[in-house]
This record gives C-alpha cells, sequence and structure tokens, in this order.
C-alpha cells in the first residue's frame, strides 16, 4: 500500500514539474520560439455579421420569428393549386419580403457601427514598456492625439502599440481618464502606497470608485 502511494506521488510530483515548465510566461519581450505559447488577440468583436454571412445569418436570426415562419408557410400553401385562393400566386410574399428587406438593412446599419467602434478600440494606442524597442525604433515613441492632432511622445522606455496587438505578458502603462485596454494586473501606480480608484460602471453600472492595490513585494521596485 505504501509503495503505491509513493508511486502515485512521483506520478503527481513529474505531472506537476511539467506544467510549471509549460506555464512559462514572459514580460515586454518577444514570445521565445521554443515555448511555444499560443497567440492569442486582443481585439474584441461586439459586431455579429460579416459580409460573407450576413445575408443568411440574417435570414436566420429573422426566421426565428413565429409570424415571418407563419406567413412563409402560408406562401407555400398559395402555391398549392387544390387549396389556393390567390390562382398559385404567393401575393404574401409581397410584405414579407419587404419587411425582411428593411429589417435587413437596419441590421446592416446597426452591425456597421459596431464594426467601426471594434475598429476604433482596436486601433487606441496603448504605452507599453519595451526599453529595447523604443531605443531601436523611437518613431513608435511618437502618436497623434486624435482630437488635437498633436504629436504625443510615449514615457522614457515604453513605446505605442495598438491595443488590438496587445498580448499576454506586455507591461502597459495606463493614466488617468483612460480605460484599460485589457485584463490587467496591477504593478504599481503614481501613489506612494501603490494603490489607486477604478470605476467599474461600464461592467457592472456602479459609479463608486473601487479601490486597487499593488502587490507589497512590488512597491520597492
Amino acid at each position: 500500500m505504501s509503495a503505491i502511494s509513493d508511486q502515485k506521488y512521483v506520478q503527481m510530483a513529474d505531472e506537476y514539474e511539467e506544467v510549471a515548465i509549460r506555464r512559462r510566461a514572459r514580460v515586454s519581450v518577444p514570445n521565445p520560439k521554443e515555448y511555444n505559447f499560443p497567440q492569442v488577440t486582443n481585439v474584441v468583436v461586439t459586431s455579429k455579421y460579416t459580409p460573407w454571412n450576413f445575408v443568411f445569418l440574417n435570414l436566420w436570426d429573422q426566421f426565428q420569428e413565429v409570424s415571418n415562419i407563419y406567413f412563409f408557410c402560408v406562401g407555400i400553401l398559395e402555391i398549392i393549386p387544390e387549396i389556393t385562393t390567390t390562382g398559385g400566386v404567393p401575393d404574401v410574399y409581397i410584405p414579407l419580403s419587404f419587411i425582411l428587406f428593411v429589417s435587413g438593412v437596419r441590421a446592416a446599419f446597426d452591425d456597421y457601427a459596431k464594426h467601426k467602434e471594434d475598429h476604433r478600440v482596436a486601433s487606441r494606442m496603448i504605452e507599453v514598456y519595451n526599453p529595447g524597442l523604443a531605443e531601436k525604433k523611437r518613431h513608435l515613441r511618437v502618436r497623434r492625439d486624435s482630437l488635437t492632432g498633436e504629436k504625443v511622445e510615449a514615457t522614457e522606455g515604453f513605446v505605442y502599440k495598438r491595443s488590438g496587438d496587445l498580448e499576454v505578458g506586455d507591461v502597459v502603462r495606463v493614466r488617468v481618464g483612460e480605460t484599460f485596454p485589457a485584463d490587467v494586473v496591477m504593478l504599481c501606480s503614481s501613489h506612494n502606497q501603490g494603490h489607486c480608484f477604478v470605476e467599474t460602471a461600464s461592467l457592472d453600472g456602479e459609479t463608486n470608485l473601487k479601490i486597487k492595490e499593488a502587490p507589497a513585494g512590488l512597491l520597492a521596485l
């Protein structure tokens, strides 16, 4: 019994060691090829359709409505010679087609607006800590303000990177009033005690500020 337990213990230890090796991470440097990290995009997609699936997916959505299914079936019955009252012409398809067309146009405009908003969010320039790249490619340290058009220079050691291009391990700098570009772990703040105040109204509707604190071990850095 003891031998079996020892064997299981050794096997579990080997599995944990293998997991520990696989869970290597990087911080503001390119992912080493030998680690073979999966590339996860930071682009948030709120739109529903694409130019390739719009017609099919939108029709599928519209025919989830019982009324549309009903009139579609009525049109089929109007084609059958034995029971038709319209001479075999599905008259009901004329108003049904008009309703489907108008609803489709409205859905297309709404989804196009979502595509534009997704692109705007993914194109926001975020400060990412990468002193090596900042030294080699100094043009990445400058961006233009979307409102004034003036040039804005990043903090020393930081470069600008599109929000949609952020990767796991990037160290980002978020300024007062800015939106977090991704799920982040707080490392430090401008306050001496390493805390900040975060508003989560877009997530839970609460407007009161919540206190977030950096790990105590990082305050001395």
